[in-house]
């Protein structure tokens, strides 16, 4: 994904073999400067073969999020750094269609902890910054290594999840 308004997406429906760019009218318009990152992949998350996530930043840190195969996309703020082409979201992976948590910050600025976390409750409609709680944190590794990421963190130190639940 790049800064072309509205966004190029590309979706295949046979395994990758084929590609074709979604129609304007399901594609958000990304802000000027909006990218993906991670060149590792984890700046998209795929659940069950139709929750899709798609983490970005630049000017804005979001989340874009589909709930049918990614023919229709919603950007949400994440909560993470953004402001600079540098800042954002890096990574973005689920537990489960309720359970997320994206990853990032300002790759300039590598030993900075502040900023780069965020989780979700509710599938990504809403974002809660995890305060200094992932230092130097710049990308998920998927199912497994998030599930151990999240659960310290409600043990741990319990903070106030999207919709009022801790």
């Amino acid at each position: 994904m790049g800064i072309d308004r509205p966004a190029k997406i590309f979706r295949t429906t046979d395994g990758g073999a084929t590609w074709a760019l979604l129609p304007p009218d399901s594609r958000p318009d990304a802000l000027a400067g909006e990218a993906a990152f991670a060149a590792s992949g984890t700046s998209l998350a795929v659940l069950n073969d139709d929750r899709v996530w798609l983490s970005t930043g630049g000017p804005a840190s979001r989340v874009w999020r589909s709930e049918d195969r990614g023919r229709h996309w919603e950007p949400v703020s994440s909560a993470v750094l953004e402001g600079s082409p540098s800042a954002g979201g890096f990574s973005v992976a689920f537990l489960d269609a309720q359970t997320g948590l994206t990853v990032g910050g300002d790759y300039k600025a590598e030993s900075a902890a502040v900023g780069n976390a965020a989780f979700t409750a509710d599938g990504g409609k809403t974002w809660l910054a995890v305060a200094d709680r992932l230092w130097e944190l710049r990308s998920t590794q998927r199912y497994k290594r998030l599930r151990r990421r999240i659960r310290p963190l409600r043990i741990r130190r319990p903070f106030p999840l999207p919709g009022g639940s801790s």
